[in-house]
């Protein structure tokens, strides 16, 4: 079967279970979002959703979801976790690129979530995927993106192939895990605005493991209600 982005995460989710519970940064977002949109139904999209983490939870907390990602393996596996959380409907998957979703989707939806998805692409492809999900969400729909910071310890070690980004990476948590870009935060806010979208807030997690640390840049993203077009 057809897969895309990164190889290795389609070797991965064939060869590991790779989470089961979604992140707090996750939990707080959809949350919040869902009680700001009070709503009868969400529909939610779950881009670069690997196995599902994320996808069982909002469809467990009433949303219809569409989970879609790159890797088959991953997809695989979306229905079955979700049933070992007693979710046995309300989730679709897709398979395709998640840095071009308006090929593979119709639907407009009130939230959206990249939970650590887009940021393994070059940022002129992570550019083009938000710009596509700013006209796939519905006016006034909600958006979080988490990507990592250059304070991570694998920014800078690596195959470089641009300012921002490397492959074959050699320190911290991005060994064997194919290419990735790291951003400063008021480059993200700069792509955000530019595009159109509102900033609702934003989130600096450091994490530090021994000798490794991982900067998780979160935001919080919202379509105006009366759509405004950026300059990007």
């Amino acid at each position: 079967m057809e897969s895309y982005g990164e190889k290795i995460w389609n070797e991965l989710f064939s060869s590991q279970e790779w989470g089961r519970y979604p992140s707090e940064e996750a939990i707080r977002f959809f949350l919040r979002s869902k009680n700001k949109l009070k709503m009868e139904k969400i529909k939610a999209l779950d881009l670069g959703c690997g196995q599902g983490a994320v996808s069982w939870f909002m469809a467990r907390e009433g949303a219809a979801v569409t989970a879609m990602d790159g890797a088959p393996a991953g997809l695989d596996r979306v229905k079955a976790l979700a049933a070992e959380f007693g979710v046995r409907s309300g989730i679709e998957t897709v398979l395709g690129d998640i840095t071009e979703p308006g090929k593979s989707l119709e639907s407009k939806y009130d939230i959206v979530l990249d939970h650590y998805s887009l940021f393994q692409n070059k940022e002129e492809r992570m550019v083009s995927a938000y710009k596509g999900l700013f006209e796939l969400l519905n006016k006034g729909g909600f958006l979080l993106t988490c990507v990592f910071g250059q304070n991570t310890s694998s920014f800078g070690h690596g195959k470089k192939i641009s300012e921002k980004t490397y492959t074959d990476i050699t320190k911290g948590s991005f060994v064997n895990r194919g290419l990735t870009t790291f951003f400063k935060r008021e480059q993200l806010d700069e792509i955000f605005l530019g595009i159109g979208f509102e900033i609702e807030y934003r989130e600096r997690i450091l994490l530090e493991r021994d000798d490794v640390v991982d900067e998780k840049l979160v935001t919080c993203l919202r379509k105006p209600q009366g759509q405004k077009l950026g300059a990007l």
